[in-house]
């Protein structure tokens, strides 16, 4: 049962990074779009 709720919790990091690191990049492009 922990073993598993650990895999979870591993998959929703990595995801939240993904999603985080995602509209970061994204922020950044329109910026840099606007400079331009």
């Amino acid at each position: 049962m922990g073993m598993l709720f650990e895999l979870c919790f591993e998959m929703l990091g990595g995801l939240f990074d993904f999603l985080l690191l995602g509209q970061f990049s994204y922020l950044t492009a329109k910026r840099k779009l606007k400079h331009l």
